[in-house]
């Protein structure tokens, strides 16, 4: 019994120099009978790595979604926890510094202004502090994106290499 052919990196199995598969076809892709490939040859080796390469990008396009999405929602995770960790440090530290802000402005305004003057202006700067914490995020989704930059070039590449595959052919049934 023959031995298995080891893998290539490319992911197709390697083939020692002057072996033929079950179709008499040698490494160099010629047929061991009359040293050409048939037309029906060239047309199933292509179909089949045509196949092959379509499954390798399905699942290099699904790994790649996985990823974007786990860093999408990690960093809606992060928007969500410093939107709240926001709310609540501002809750607590609010009171008090609402207290000492409206006791500051009763020296310069009426205490009725100071004590709505106080809170407004606290609004204003912690509204300017979370708009600023969720920018950040909203930001560093929009750079991350959710389109497969790597999918999208190895398809590029996959159009070249079909196109090249389908010049051979075209090419063999001139010269066959």
């Amino acid at each position: 019994m023959a031995a298995e052919p080891r893998s290539r990196t490319d992911g197709y199995p390697a083939r020692t120099a002057g072996a033929t598969d079950r179709r008499g076809t040698t490494a160099t892709g010629l047929t061991a009978a009359d040293g050409e490939r048939s037309i029906g040859d060239l047309l199933r080796e292509l179909s089949s790595e045509g196949a092959d390469l379509v499954r390798q990008e399905v699942a290099l396009a699904k790994a790649e979604m996985d990823e974007k999405l786990s860093v999408f929602q990690r960093n809606m995770v992060s928007i969500a926890m410093g939107a709240a960790i926001l709310l609540a440090g501002m809750l607590a530290a609010l009171w008090a510094v609402n207290r000492g802000l409206t006791a500051l402005l009763t020296l310069f305004v009426p205490v009725e202004v100071a004590i709505w003057l106080s809170p407004l202006i606290l609004a204003v700067a912690l509204g300017m502090i979370g708009s600023g914490m969720i920018q950040k995020g909203k930001t560093a989704i929009a750079r991350e994106g959710i389109t497969p930059h790597h999918t999208k070039e190895t398809l590029q590449d996959d159009k070249r290499w079909a196109q090249r595959k389908a010049h051979e052919v075209k090419e063999e049934m001139k010269h066959g």
